[in-house]
């Protein structure tokens, strides 16, 4: 039996068009949640044999570069993730020499904004093109116009998440 057999399929409904039972397989959160897992494996193992990168210092390159210049908080904030993952991260990537740290006068000696050196850039130009690849062999299964509406959906139901995120943590 296969990871898909396994985890079965939406389409095990009885004639009402519910589910047989109550079912975390029904829950879109959890089928997400299963979509993201996938990828993210594929995307550890892409990009870690094309860039030599994590698919964490992929998304936080990539973050650093359409925020740029970032503060370490903002980077926190942008990426929904824990100081201390974000931090390590940023370690590595400025030990890579991916990453520059600009300071200020109000800085410390790790303070400072992030930004892109010219080798950060350069790959992160490359990673994004084939990241683009993999966007499109993931979503092949859906017409253009399926895509679109998708992602016009997903942009409204990620809007709700950061709201009902921003809620329960005030």
């Amino acid at each position: 039996m296969n990871n898909l057999e396994a985890a079965g399929s939406m389409r095990d409904r009885d004639k009402t068009g519910g589910p047989d039972k109550a079912d975390i397989r029904t829950h879109v959160v959890f089928r997400l949640s299963l979509f993201t897992t996938i990828a993210d494996r594929n995307g550890k193992v892409y990009f870690h044999k094309r860039f030599g990168l994590t698919i964490r210092e992929y998304r936080i390159l990539g973050v650093i570069g359409y925020c740029q210049p970032v503060s370490m908080m903002r980077l926190v904030a942008e990426c929904y993730l824990d100081k201390g993952q974000v931090s390590r991260v940023v370690s590595r990537l400025v030990d890579g020499g991916l990453v520059e740290r600009v300071a200020d006068a109000d800085s410390g000696a790790r303070g400072g904004d992030l930004i892109l050196s010219d080798k950060g850039s350069v790959l992160l130009d490359e990673a994004l093109k084939y990241g683009d690849e993999l966007n499109d062999r993931a979503l092949s299964v859906l017409s253009n116009a399926e895509r679109q509406l998708f992602s016009e959906h997903l942009d409204r139901i990620l809007a709700h998440a950061r709201t009902m995120f921003d809620e329960t943590h005030e």
